[in-house]
């Protein structure tokens, strides 16, 4: 009965390497009404767009709303191969909108702004994206800070953060 299992279990085991070997083409994304407020005005002033999962700024003048998101590295890759921070957004007149990936330390807790994406004036909804250093999840925790900036006369929205090969 062994005997016969074993190649089994050895072409389980294949299957098993080669798809973590291959797990990595994945890129990891997050819609923004996923991310926590960072903020009680963050909580209390955005307006939530459910069937688009987007954030929608009140019209301003207000503080800056911030959203932090988890880039927890669910594919196990202690080296991703993600090249890209991408924000998609909605800002008719740029710059209101922002994605910055935070790296900190597992060890010290230093923490260092990696990359930042800013939006781009657009009347539709856009991406923007900024490139990546190496990511290493052996020795860092990642996370995306979104903020917002509430415009006086157009109500700004981040809708997606991603990390993209």
């Amino acid at each position: 009965m062994i005997q016969r299992l074993a190649p089994i279990a050895a072409a389980l085991a294949a299957c098993a390497l080669a798809s973590n070997a291959h797990a990595q083409a994945t890129d990891w994304q997050s819609v923004a009404t996923a991310c926590q407020p960072n903020s009680l005005p963050a909580l209390q002033l955005v307006q939530y767009i459910a069937p688009g999962s987007a954030l929608r700024a009140p019209l301003g003048p207000n503080p800056p709303l911030a959203y932090t998101c988890n880039t927890l590295d669910s594919f196990n890759g202690i080296v991703p191969i993600w090249n890209w921070l991408r924000l998609q957004y909605f800002d008719p007149n740029g710059g209101a909108v922002t994605a910055q990936l935070f790296q900190k330390d597992k060890v010290t807790g230093a923490i260092a702004l990696i990359a930042t994406a800013v939006s781009t004036a657009s009347g539709a909804i856009n991406t923007v994206q900024a490139p990546l250093p190496a990511l290493n999840y052996a020795n860092n925790a990642y996370y995306i800070q979104i903020t917002m900036i509430p415009q006086s006369t157009v109500r700004v929205q981040a809708h997606m953060v991603t990390l993209a090969q």
